[in-house]
């Protein structure tokens, strides 16, 4: 009897032991999910809207470039056609990235991540506040330019936006 007695308290300890061990390893990996939860959407999955983003600004600048493209330009009606489809297309980029970075972060979005993190609350804000102004300066440009008075600096405020968004971009290099 004493045989039996012995493993029967060697046997409860060992699922004693193997529970409370189980239990002890769920409470700690409670947590660290629990965390993972809490941090929310990495840098990297931003970070990834921003190289997207990019290439369509850095297409559009070098095509305006090539087209010879430039607000007097477009006043005096230099080549009008390619340089106000440009401008056209230009437009609606800079709205594009605006609402690309705008539904990131917007929870009614179906492609909401969430909020940055910290480490890139800052660039990310800068960088939608530069596509932001982008789809502004591209909507203010009027239908006819070369007939209308503030053509030049319309479109002058419109090419310096895209860089300015670009450059934007172009902080993000560490990120990528």
């Amino acid at each position: 009897m004493p045989k039996k007695l012995l493993a029967t308290i060697v046997a409860t300890s060992f699922l004693i032991t193997g529970c409370s061990a189980a239990e002890e390893t769920s409470e700690a990996a409670a947590p660290a999910a629990a965390e993972a939860e809490a941090t929310g959407p990495a840098a990297e999955e931003f970070a990834s809207i921003i190289a997207e983003g990019r290439r369509d600004v850095d297409d559009w600048l070098e095509t305006w470039d090539e087209n010879y493209c430039s607000p007097m330009g477009v006043a005096d009606g230099t080549d009008i056609m390619a340089c106000e489809l440009s401008l056209i297309s230009g437009g609606l980029i800079a709205e594009t990235k605006r609402l690309e970075l705008d539904s990131a972060t917007n929870e009614d979005s179906l492609v909401y991540l969430g909020d940055p993190p910290e480490s890139i609350a800052i660039i990310w804000q800068s960088t939608e506040d530069a596509a932001a102004a982008a789809s502004e300066a591209g909507e203010a440009i009027p239908e006819n330019c070369s007939t209308s008075d503030d053509c030049v600096s319309k479109v002058m405020d419109f090419e310096m936006a895209m860089e300015d968004l670009q450059g934007k971009y172009d902080a993000w290099d560490p990120y990528m």
